[in-house]
């Protein structure tokens, strides 16, 4: 992931891709405004977004560079996932679990944070510990409910013997 010419492409990548997440929650949080047929009401929360990221762009990536750039994307759409839920909360509101959206955010942080600290590998290697430490922190904190734990056992039985058959 890095190189002699562009040594913070880790962070890069993690930046970009915790954006590209939040980005994602655009679609789940405009639920309300789509069963409401008034997609219309969102137009100022995009408008909101493209001067937020126009001005956060233009401050941040002449301090920090590439990385500015990315932390204005990040913050960016950290502010219109806020707003959206703001405004399709007024129109149709949905709950969300909270706890379980932080206990998530916790372990992909926890993940990172041990990762850039104390596992030094090649990050073709980091990556797919990281992803396999992610739902193991999860179960580990009580993240799953009983019936979430029973869907998850059928789920590996039935792909141990998919994998049973195929050998």
């Amino acid at each position: 992931f890095s190189s002699d010419t562009f040594n913070l492409s880790e962070e890069v990548i993690l930046i970009v891709g915790l954006a590209i997440i939040l980005s994602g929650m655009s679609y789940v949080l405009n639920t309300g405004a789509w069963l409401k047929g008034e997609m219309k009401k969102l137009l100022p929360v995009y408008m909101v977004s493209v001067v937020v990221s126009i001005l956060l762009g233009f401050l941040l990536t002449p301090i920090w560079g590439v990385q500015g750039a990315c932390w204005a994307l990040l913050l960016t759409f950290a502010i219109q996932v806020g707003l959206l839920r703001y405004v399709n909360n007024k129109m149709y509101p949905v709950p969300l679990e909270l706890k379980r959206i932080l206990k998530v955010i916790g372990a992909l942080l926890c993940g990172y944070i041990v990762l850039a600290n104390y596992i030094n590998l090649n990050p073709w290697i980091e990556l797919p510990i990281f992803l396999a430490c992610i739902p193991l922190f999860l179960f580990v904190s009580g993240f799953f409910d009983e019936k979430e734990k029973k869907y998850i056992g059928i789920s590996f039985e039935n792909l141990y013997r998919t994998l049973l058959r195929k050998n």
